[in-house]
């Protein structure tokens, strides 16, 4: 079955709120094919099972066209790519994945836990709490980027500097990413692979960094990983920190229940990550025919995985419109699943339910600071978040704001809700 034309995912509508075109698709089938000859699935039950399935593979920089799409041979994505155990399966993958795994184990993770609430404490201790605060570039990023300079062993003293290159790479994954991007974000990945080359030669190194590369039969491959790993680790958790704090404005009683017992906002982080993830799409090839779903999908054919589609289906959720922080049984889809699970997923989630309940413990009266339905929003199908999210710690929101338009404003069944109306 083909998509219906008329759904343009470039629009501004669709990164500001992309679940009325998911909840369409979902219409159509659990798995549909595109007008761009690609297959797209949106139900739970078949992005679920696609995840694990070995005829659907990672390892695009295998593909000649998506070699072209993204600058070719001499291009650097594709030389790193190559490299990256995202980018990589079977031996290849389970070797490079096997030299990192060691660092997030729930063990690892866990004596992370003090030093990472000394951040967060530093970061929200040295906040102005008289004009506005941007969540993505004051909140999130000084602690996410601080976390991880200490757990790859990179000087901290210039994380606003790996913020912007982890921010620019992160762009490459969209399917197709345009002739500007993909240079920056060359640009970015180059500056930042010489920028550890560096540190490694003045044996400046220290944590994961010091520990797999020097001596490493295969630097290049170690120094391309950690660049991937501070691109995956870093955007993605400062994506859902901001994500979680626009789901809890949207939702005023959740926000009111997090205020009121703030660990609920730790323990709702699989919730927040369902309800509104950073990674909205996942994309494989397939090696061999697979049918699922009543499709028929060929060999070496693209298909894409909607995550977030697959996370508002109602038919795996009830009520999955709605954001609900004492919601039980919610999968693990929003960090991926089969082989290529999240390495750093344990880690993702205790930072951001750690930094989301000292905000609202130190700052119950956290509010928007400026028209949350006119916030400029990344645009990108993939890596999903507001560019800037301006709250005001004491509660005082500036004459002008305007309520969140909620994604429930239809629900499951696409009726407008009277009680969502704003």
């Amino acid at each position: 079955m083909t998509v219906t034309p008329g759904f343009d995912l470039t629009a501004s509508s669709f990164h500001r709120n992309p679940y009325p075109v998911y909840r369409h698709l979902r219409t159509l089938g659990p798995v549909v094919r595109t007008a761009h000859r690609a297959w797209i699935a949106t139900h739970f039950t078949e992005v679920s099972a696609l995840l694990r399935d070995a005829r659907l593979r990672a390892d695009f920089p295998a593909d000649p066209r998506w070699v072209e799409r993204h600058g070719g041979e001499d291009s650097v994505m594709v030389a790193d790519g190559r490299r990256w155990m995202l980018l990589r399966e079977d031996t290849g993958h389970q070797e490079v994945r096997r030299v990192f795994q060691r660092y997030f184990t729930p063990a690892a993770v866990e004596r992370r836990a003090e030093r990472m609430t000394e951040t967060v404490d530093a970061v929200l201790s040295g906040l102005d709490v008289t004009r506005p605060v941007d969540v993505v570039s004051e909140v999130a990023e000084p602690v996410v980027t601080s976390t991880m300079c200490d757990l790859l062993g990179l000087p901290v003293h210039r994380r606003e500097r790996y913020a912007g290159w982890t921010s620019d790479i992160s762009r490459l994954t969209d399917p197709v990413p345009g002739h500007r991007v993909r240079e920056r974000a060359e640009t970015a990945m180059r500056e930042f692979r010489e920028h550890i080359e560096a540190l490694g030669r003045q044996g400046r190194l220290t944590g994961i960094a010091a520990e797999v590369l020097y001596g490493s039969p295969s630097p290049a491959d170690v120094t391309a990983n950690l660049v991937m790993l501070a691109m995956a680790g870093t955007d993605t958790t400062v994506s859902q920190i901001t994500l979680a704090v626009h789901a809890l404005f949207a939702h005023p009683d959740q926000l009111e229940q997090a205020v009121r017992e703030p660990d609920s906002a730790l323990r709702g982080v699989a919730e927040f990550a369902r309800y509104d993830g950073p990674v909205q799409l996942v994309t494989r090839r397939t090696s061999r025919p697979v049918r699922i779903g009543g499709t028929e999908i060929p060999a070496n054919a693209k298909v894409m995985l909607c995550l977030g589609a697959a996370n508002h289906d109602p038919a795996r959720y009830p009520a999955a419109h709605r954001l609900d922080l004492t919601r039980t049984g919610v999968a693990t889809l929003p960090f991926g699943d089969g082989p290529h699970y999240c390495l750093g997923a344990r880690l993702g989630r205790l930072i951001t339910g750690t930094l989301l309940s000292a905000l609202l413990r130190r700052h119950p009266s956290l509010s928007p600071a400026a028209p949350l339905d006119r916030l400029p929003w990344r645009r990108s199908v993939v890596a999903r978040r507001p560019e800037h999210l301006p709250v005001l710690l004491d509660g005082h929101t500036p004459a002008g704001s305007r309520p969140l338009p909620r994604h429930d404003l239809y629900d499951d069944e696409g009726r407008r809700n009277s009680h969502g109306a704003h």
